[in-house]
């Protein structure tokens, strides 16, 4: 992931122009051969929890080798300033339930929801799920995840968490709608019983160190440690966490 030639031009505070949230997403534009393209950036600078960038990062890369719907991320660089961003699409202006259950690749649903419990993310809701229109007909659209600012880490600290459970990772009226039983997870065990621990101890060294805040690096060999043994464990989290969701069979 290399940083691109065109330098951002503008910077704009998204605190202004949607509901404040503590990650502090701004909106880049960027200047390209083509005009202008529209990203939505974190930089580490501010950020009000230093290590939410690098959470991102983790997140983003392991999303992508597990074919998770996440935008292409890219390092931008704002004169002394470097931010992790993504294309800037706009979503539907209202999230329903039959839109999102009803999306062109809404297959992904359940592997999204234990993608969650992986990287023990307790901030999934439907703000962080963005449904994109694919074509003129209003009922197409297409699934996208963001933010995994509240993922890894616990909020401002570089301390794993130990006691998470299911429960702590999946909105109830959320997952208890959309999952009908374990085999509908068993695409994306199945998928991710392929991962190599080397591929997720890569994704964790590979941290741009542009996107760390001096004096927040982390424990790389903890955090790899701590993703792998919820790979190793996540199929017996779900069967244990049946018991809080009565529509799992």
């Amino acid at each position: 992931m290399g940083l691109p030639f065109f330098p951002v031009i503008g910077v704009y505070d998204l605190g202004g122009l949607r509901q404040p949230t503590s990650s502090n997403p701004h909106l880049l534009k960027v200047q390209v051969r083509e005009g202008a393209s529209l990203w939505v950036g974190k930089c580490c600078w501010i950020c009000s929890d230093p290590y939410t960038v690098l959470k991102e990062y983790v997140c983003y890369r392991l999303a992508k080798i597990l074919d998770l719907p996440v935008l292409d991320c890219q390092i931008l660089k704002d004169g002394a300033r470097f931010w992790f961003a993504v294309p800037c699409i706009k979503p539907i202006d209202n999230f329903l339930d039959g839109f999102f259950l009803g999306s062109e690749n809404a297959d992904i649903i359940p592997g999204m929801l234990a993608f969650n419990i992986l990287v023990a993310n307790t901030d999934q809701h439907e703000d962080n799920i963005l449904l994109e229109h694919i074509s003129d007909d209003p009922l197409k659209h297409r699934i996208w995840m963001i933010d995994f600012s509240h993922a890894l880490y616990e909020r401002g600290r570089a301390t794993l968490p130990q006691d998470l459970t299911v429960y702590d990772c999946l909105p109830l009226d959320v997952a208890n709608g959309v999952i009908t039983g374990l085999h509908n997870f068993e695409p994306f065990l199945k998928k991710l019983s392929l991962i190599d621990g080397n591929e997720i101890v890569e994704v964790v060294e590979s941290i741009p160190k542009e996107l760390i805040k001096p004096g927040y690096d982390v424990a790389r060999e903890e955090l790899a440690k701590f993703i792998i043994d919820r790979q190793r464990n996540l199929e017996d989290m779900l069967k244990s966490a049946k018991i809080f969701f009565p529509n799992w069979r």
